[in-house]
This record gives structure tokens, sequence and C-alpha cells, in this order.
């Protein structure tokens, strides 16, 4: 089976909010728990592209698909060895970030 990796470190930040907006201001312990759950997955996939990734060099992990055909437009994702450092750092800024706002 061969899953979009990309597409799911892209898209499950937005998954996550959505989690986090549901369980509304009522309960901010859990809301909190579920961002911080939700950014540690991301980062955790972050760091398995960066174990697998081939330092030879080019594009890798590549994603295509045909999003509206008619006209052309596709959907296509990958990553480089530049990308791949700064997809890094955003996803372990965002856990960081998310860690010390729990004490406001």
């Amino acid at each position: 089976m061969n899953v979009p990796v990309l597409t799911v470190i892209v898209f499950l930040p937005l998954l996550g909010s959505a989690f986090v907006a549901l369980v509304g201001n009522g309960r901010p312990g859990a809301a909190r728990a579920i961002a911080a759950f939700v950014a540690a997955v991301d980062l955790a996939l972050v760091a398995w592209l960066v174990a697998v990734f081939d330092t030879a060099g080019g594009m890798q992990f590549a994603e295509r698909m045909e999003w509206v055909p008619q006209v052309g437009i596709t959907y296509h994702l990958a990553i480089d060895g530049m990308s791949l450092a700064m997809v890094a750092l955003s996803a372990l800024l965002t856990l960081l970030a998310i860690v010390a706002s729990w004490n406001t």
C-alpha cells in the first residue's frame, strides 16, 4: 500500500484543528491534548521522512493526481533536501509552539 505521506503531513493539522474546534472552549485540557497529539504525529511522520530520505538528491516522495482534468489542473507534491529541512523545522516549531502556549 502506497500511503501519500506528504499529503498526510500537509492535511493532518487541518483535521486536528477540526477536532479541536469540536471540543470547544468547554474542555481546554482536551483541546490542548488533541493539538499536541496531532502535532506530535505530524512531527513523527516528518522524522520518518528525514530517516528514509535519499541524500543523493532530486525530488522524492512525489505524489501526483488529476484534480480538474478538463482544464489540466493537477495536484502535485514532492520534496527535496531544502524543502525537507523547512518541513522538519515547521513541524518541530508547531509542536513547540503548542506546548509553550499551555500556560497562557
